[in-house]
C-alpha cells in the first residue's frame, strides 16, 4: 500500500471513530461530528483531485465548514 492510500484509510478510520461522539447529555453533536467529517472528507478530496497541500488545505477548509454548517442543521432540527 502506498503512502497515499495508507493516509486515506486512516482518515477513513479516524471518521468512523469520530462520528461516535455525543454531547454530555447523550445527544449526538451532529455540528462537530459534520465538521470532522466533512474535513477528513474534504482534505482526501483535495489529495486526489490536486495532490498539493494548497488543494489538500483548501478541500479541508471547505469540507470541514460544510460538514459544520450540514451538522448544526441537524442539531437544530432535533431540537
Amino acid at each position: 500500500m502506498n503512502y497515499h492510500g495508507l493516509t486515506i484509510v486512516t482518515v477513513l478510520m479516524a471518521a468512523t471513530v469520530l462520528a461516535g461522539c455525543t454531547n454530555r447529555d447523550g445527544t449526538a453533536n451532529n455540528s462537530g461530528t459534520g465538521a470532522i467529517i466533512g474535513g477528513l472528507t474534504g482534505v482526501a478530496a483535495g489529495q486526489i483531485a490536486g495532490g498539493g497541500t494548497g488543494a489538500t488545505v483548501i478541500g479541508g477548509a471547505v469540507g470541514a465548514g460544510v460538514g459544520g454548517l450540514i451538522g448544526a442543521n441537524r442539531d437544530t432540527q432535533n431540537r
